[in-house]
Formats: C-alpha cells, structure tokens, sequence
C-alpha cells in the first residue's frame, strides 16, 4: 500500500469518527487536496516553534510552522456549488512578503555588480567616493582614437584634471596663444528703414544705449537727382524721472585764450551732409562717441537737403564697447 493510500485511509477513519464533511481528493500526480463544505472550518493546532517538528496537528510547510493569520479560508462559488479556499500567506515568520501585483505590496531590487557590490544614493552632503554615481572621467595613459559617430567619455590626466582640445598633457596645462581682443556686446539693428527721403527730418526710431561707448553708422545714399545729399541729424536721450528729455548733437568752437579773461566758446547743432558722387546708391561708415554723455538713447533722422528730386536711404547701426 502506497503512503498515499495509507494517509487517505487515516485520514478517511478521522473523518468519519467526527463526522465532518471532508473529501480528500487527488490530482493523479501523487498531490492530497483537502477541501470542506460550506461553513465548515479546519482548525489547526499547534505550539511548536518555527523549524520544530509538529507534535500537535501543525501545518508545516517547507520546514517552516504557520502563524496565526497566516491560513485563510475564503468561499468561492464554482458551478452552483460552495467551496472554501485554503490561502497560506507568504511570510518569513515576522514580515509577510511581496507580491508585488499592487503598489501597496511592492517589492524593492538592490543593484549590484557581479562581486556584490551595492549600489548606494548619493544625497546632499552625503557625498563620498564609495556613494552614489559619480561624473567619472577616463585617464588613458595612451589616448585610443576613436571614430566619427562613437561615444567618447571625458578624459582626465592621472592626477583627474579634465583634458580638453586645448589641454597639454605633457606641460599639465591649457595651451595658450596670443589672440587680438575681440570686441563684445556687439547690438546691431536699423536706425532708418530704407525708403525715400523727404525735404523734411523723419524722426527714426529710438535706440536704447544700454550704457555702451561707440555707436557705428552705415548710411547709404541714392541721390534722385544729380547733386543729391542727404542730411543726418543725431538726437541723444536722458531719461530724467521717467521722463525722455531729447537734445541734439552739438558741436564746440573753443574761443580765444587770453590771461586774465574767461575764455567763452561757442556751441551749436551738429548735422552730417553728404553729396552723392555718382547716381549708385554709395554706403559710407563713422563712428560717434556715445559714451561722453552716457546718454540713455539715440535716434537718426535723415532728409533730403539738396532740393533736388528725392533720394532713398537706409541706416544701419551697431552699437559696442
């Protein structure tokens, strides 16, 4: 007789002795099911520590006791008839484990290398070389070219100074050379649209200086008729209280010195002329000193001044330090 048959029959003596509804089932592969009816319940006993043997009717399962809690009965209702479910909880005798079919019952990974090694989370001012990952640089004793398309991780020398193109490995420092200063904060915009002119000033839009030092023009020119010339008028702003208060370009004629006597020099507007040469539209470039004034704006206005047929202009600026 099969150990099988002998704990059915044993078991089929108890069931009858107490007259609980138990059938005692098997799968065909050797697997005893137990399952009761409706309402009827299976109570286990036993007071045996975790790993002990059983001596009290334990359910033991791969060496390890149940707790209490950890065997629920649900019914279940499958073709009309009721059943009651046995569910064992997975647990290690204190926590119950995982599942991880729902957020609430997560489960966690720990990354590690293929020694063991754990990965750990850098946080703020908690940074340490064996914590978190790292901006690592590569030394390589003999750099190894690589090809157009391929990552190339940052290299460092053998101390972890960062090497770029202008790093010299043999001096341990960035290259240098002599270069000619470059000119920076460089704003170029139009200070007059290019159109024709008219015998009066058109005002042209204002340009904020943003406290830079020179203002270059580029003023080009078609006469309408031979003789032509375009007149320029430069206008700068202070910004007083909120207020733009506009004055014009001025120029000074120093006067006489003579000792013992105040020296009175004249000031008048200045306006920029110039008479077209040919009948192609000519450009012509100066530069004006914004920065004696440290004026908040300036604006250009043009006219045709020869009394001629009108002339087409445009203006162009930069303004820089």
């Amino acid at each position: 007789m099969g150990v099988y048959a002998r704990v059915k029959r044993y078991l089929a003596a108890r069931v009858r002795a107490t007259g609980l509804p138990i059938d005692l089932t098997t799968d065909g592969g050797g697997s005893l099911f137990v399952s009761t009816a409706a309402g009827a319940p299976i109570q286990v006993e036993g007071t045996e520590a975790e790993g002990a043997a059983g001596t009290a009717n334990p359910i033991q399962i791969a060496g390890r006791t149940t707790a209490p809690g950890d065997l629920v009965m649900i019914p279940d209702v499958v073709a009309g008839a009721v059943y009651n479910h046995l569910i064992v909880r997975l647990t290690d005798g204190t926590n119950l484990m995982p599942t991880m079919d729902a957020a609430a019952r997560a489960g966690y990974q720990i990354i590690t290398d293929p020694v063991g090694n754990i990965l750990l989370v850098a946080v703020a001012g908690d940074v340490a070389v064996g914590t978190g990952i790292h901006d690592l640089g590569l030394y390589e004793a003999v750099p190894v070219a690589i090809v157009d398309g391929q990552a190339k991780q940052r290299m460092i020398d053998a101390y972890g100074h960062e090497e770029d193109a202008d790093h010299s490995r043999a001096l341990g420092a960035e290259l240098s050379s002599e270069i000619a200063p470059w000119v920076y904060d460089v704003q170029p915009g139009t200070a007059r649209a290019a159109a024709a002119l008219t015998a009066a000033f058109v005002v042209g839009p204002e340009i904020p200086t943003g406290n830079m030092k020179f203002c270059l023009l580029l003023a080009g020119y078609q006469r309408g008729a031979p003789n032509g010339s375009i007149e320029i008028m430069m206008e700068r702003c202070l910004t007083i209280g909120g207020v733009d208060v506009w004055g014009e370009e001025t120029v000074i004629n120093t006067g006489a010195f003579a000792a013992g006597a105040v020296t009175i020099s004249g000031i008048q507007e200045e306006e920029f002329s110039y008479q077209e040469s040919h009948g192609d539209a000519n450009y012509h470039y100066f530069t004006i000193d914004i920065d004696l004034m440290r004026c908040d704006k300036v604006r250009f206005s043009a006219r045709e001044s020869s009394g001629l047929a009108f002339g087409n202009s445009v203006i162009y600026y930069k303004l820089s330090n």
